[in-house]
């Protein structure tokens, strides 16, 4: 009874060996539309497709081009496998918008880009004008005094470079004045005279007053508030005054900030 039963029991762990080197028995050596792959060792299996490692590299395998014993190994299901490829390209989609997202960031993290009207504009050129126009005036170096006498060599060479040094630095200011002063023409400043819900009124010269809208911190200035700010001429504006009488403005528009303007067409500012 004893040797009947033991008998069985090596017959059907016979069974299972034999059904498990079928099942893990795969070929070393593979086809695959007209390319033959030799040494094959099996790799990471998805529900599409299966990676193999082989004598000149590594290759990955659609389970659709598989045999069907391999496909059955491998547990291949079609409807599987087309999820499977749609989930795939769905996250490479995200993943190249993410990059893409982030390359724009990148182009378009030091540049001052604001929306008005519609169109967004670039007024980084604005900014850099004045920027450099600030630090070439702290840069101004003395402007020499009489030339020594020539006898005195040493003092005469020095004399010579600083008349270099200014030379160079007032034919710089030049052209750095030319675009500081085409930049002023998008800078307001002035002095408010009253807080509207949909702007300021502002003295820019005592002949001189102005209406701006969109000034990013609006409701932190009060009457008597200094302000400077970058901003595009966008009309006029008319309000009645304290005396009641109408009185017509110019308008300007300081936008809204833009971090990414995407695929939006960016207009750089123009400098007449």
């Amino acid at each position: 009874m004893k040797v009947h039963h033991l008998l069985s029991l090596i017959v059907v762990c016979g069974c299972v060996l034999a059904n498990a080197s079928e099942t893990d028995a795969l070929p070393t050596t593979l086809s695959v539309d007209g390319t033959t792959y030799q040494d094959v060792r099996w790799g990471n299996v998805t529900p599409a497709s299966v990676t193999i490692y082989h004598s000149t590299g590594v290759a990955s395998i659609p389970l659709e081009k598989l045999s069907p014993q391999i496909q059955k190994q491998l547990g291949y299901d079609s409807a599987k496998a087309i999820e499977h490829r749609k989930q795939e390209a769905a996250a490479r989609e995200q993943f190249v918008a993410r990059q893409r997202e982030s390359q724009l960031r990148a182009k378009w993290a030091n540049r001052k880009l604001r929306r008005i009207g519609g169109q967004i504009y670039d007024f980084t050129e604005v900014f850099e004008a004045i920027d450099k126009k600030v630090e070439h005036d702290r840069a101004m170096p003395q402007q020499p005094e009489r030339p020594p006498d020539r006898s005195k060599l040493g003092a005469r060479t020095m004399y010579e470079n600083q008349v270099a040094r200014y030379n160079q630095w007032n034919t710089e200011a030049k052209q750095i004045d030319e675009r500081f002063l085409a930049a002023s023409k998008y800078v307001i400043q002035g002095t408010v005279t009253q807080v509207l819900p949909s702007g300021l009124l502002l003295k820019v010269t005592t002949i001189r007053d102005v209406f701006l809208v969109n000034y990013l911190v609006q409701n932190r200035v009060v009457e008597g508030t200094p302000v400077a700010a970058a901003a595009l001429p966008v009309g006029t504006y008319t309000y009645t005054t304290v005396m009641g009488a109408s009185r017509t403005i110019e308008k300007f528009d300081c936008g809204q900030p833009v971090i990414n303007p995407g695929d939006a067409p960016v207009q750089r500012i123009p400098f007449n």
